[in-house]
């Protein structure tokens, strides 16, 4: 596996592709939840609406760490620049 970049990557990357991938998942999930509905599977579309809610609770938390990251960031951001002047 090759290295990440400390330049191009980092943590805040790290939590937006997992709350790109999140979502992702719940869209397909809402397929694969119509394909089943369609076959008639009722255990099917209801494993599948699990999983959709926990992709759901995973892209929730994942944007409430994000936002928190952002927050903190700006704020150090904002002091180191109280602290130039």
């Amino acid at each position: 596996m090759a290295k990440r970049e400390a330049e191009t990557r980092d943590e805040n990357y790290d939590l937006i592709s997992v709350l790109y991938h999140a979502l992702q998942g719940q869209e397909t999930l809402g397929q694969y939840i119509a394909d089943a509905e369609n076959a008639d599977d009722q255990e099917l579309v209801e494993h599948f609406r699990d999983i959709q809610e926990r992709y759901r609770e995973i892209a929730l938390q994942t944007k409430g760490l994000l936002k928190e990251k952002l927050i903190s960031e700006e704020s150090e951001a904002e002091e180191d620049d109280d602290e130039e002047d």
